[in-house]
């Protein structure tokens, strides 16, 4: 049979054809394959980044929630994640025992206050990295103050020959503030009411001049602030810990504070001798409203100079215009429309204001002048002498 030349070249060019297809799909299936992985490790790394820099922010929040400066919180985020953690610690434990963290944190005299280990056990070294003589000069040095973090870190326990009545105590007290009818709570503060008074009377037999120890007072703070956190609608964790993500609420949260510290104040009272049981538990009260004051006038300052964090917050400001800002800052301030105090007044008893809001309000000093002022409103009608439902956060 003849070969067929012809014939032959036209089937190995369909050869040759088909092979270089199945050859280039086989190319642009690993391509697309690559390209795949490619994009998913990008996608990976921008979650991983995302992810990191949500975990960032809220640090950077709950450094604020515990009323650390700006500048320190800058400072402190700057330093890293162990930095964070231990910050955040050490804020913790100031809240817990009624003191302001931005007067144990912020610039020292040298950086021999800031190296020092703190004594005690379970306590981590703290440490700075090192700096040139030109770099402590050029720079402020910022850290915990060593004598004032020694005390936060090892509060006075001598009290604890109390411990059990403290523990009654305090079970007692919390049954009350959570009792469900007049019966149940007129029940549980009478018992409360007795067992202080025993407590009185073994402070006096130790001559210690005490009638709560430092356990009682952090079971009685521990308390008051979970039932305060709870009526400002924060989530809690199982140990009545407000969760992360619900820190940008700062205005919400200092609030709680002053509503805790009322409820305090009130266990504290001794309404026969119209003094305060305990002088301890009293000045640790005092700190914890003072904090949470500063904490709010901060904000309200904040707030009023168009400095907004987040979207939120946007919508406290009431008096002002408000336009859209740069990457640096997402907002600024239009102009200023001051609404007269008297109209204020009126309008947070009508119910018009919610928890946070930051009003820039019109009044007259004390020459008669108009000036123009910034009033947050807590909502804690008749909360202290000095002011009703607001707190004043200085002048525009």
């Amino acid at each position: 049979m003849a070969f067929n030349l012809q014939a032959f070249g036209a089937g190995f060019a369909k050869k040759v054809t088909a092979d270089l297809d199945d050859e280039r799909d086989r190319m642009n299936r690993l391509a697309d394959q690559e390209t795949s992985i490619a994009t998913q490790q990008r996608l990976a790394k921008k979650a991983s980044r995302e992810a990191e820099q949500k975990l960032a922010d809220e640090a950077v929040e709950a450094l604020k929630f515990l009323n650390y400066k700006d500048d320190d919180v800058a400072n402190i985020a700057g330093q890293g994640k162990f930095a964070v953690q231990e910050a955040i610690r050490y804020g913790t434990l100031a809240r817990d025992q009624g003191k302001d963290i931005s007067e144990i944190y912020g610039v020292v005299d040298s950086l021999s206050e800031v190296g020092e280990v703190v004594e005690g056990a379970d306590v981590a070294d703290i440490t700075t990295g090192e700096m040139t003589t030109s770099e402590q000069t050029d720079k402020a040095v910022y850290g915990f103050k060593r004598d004032a973090l020694k005390e936060l870190l090892n509060p006075d326990l001598k009290d604890k020959v109390q411990a059990s009545l403290d523990g009654a105590y305090a079970v007692a007290v919390q049954k009350g503030m959570n009792a469900t009818n007049a019966e149940e709570k007129e029940r549980y503060e009478s018992k409360a009411s007795q067992l202080l008074t025993k407590i009185k009377e073994k402070a006096g037999e130790k001559d210690t001049g005490r009638a709560f120890s430092e356990g009682t007072i952090s079971d009685n703070f521990r308390s008051a602030r979970k039932t305060a956190y709870l009526k400002m609608d924060f989530a809690l964790d199982k140990e009545g810990e407000i969760k992360q993500g619900q820190m940008a609420r700062i205005a919400e949260f200092n609030i709680a504070e002053l509503s805790a510290a009322k409820e305090l104040y009130a266990t504290n009272y001794d309404n026969n001798t119209n003094s305060e049981v305990d002088s301890m538990m009293g000045n640790r009260i005092k700190q914890m409203s003072r904090a949470a004051n500063k904490g709010l006038q901060q904000y309200g300052r904040r707030i009023a100079n168009g400095n907004i964090d987040n979207v939120v917050e946007k919508d406290k400001l009431i008096g002002a215009k408000l336009i859209e800002g740069d990457e640096n800052n997402k907002y600024t301030i239009e102009s200023y429309s001051p609404i007269p105090i008297d109209d204020v007044r009126a309008n947070a008893k009508k119910g018009v204001y919610k928890a946070g809001d930051v009003v820039i309000v019109q009044e007259k000093d004390n020459t008669g002048a108009t000036i123009t002022r910034i009033k947050v409103y807590t909502g804690l009608e008749q909360y202290s002498a000095n002011h009703n439902m607001f707190i004043d956060a200085g002048e525009i």
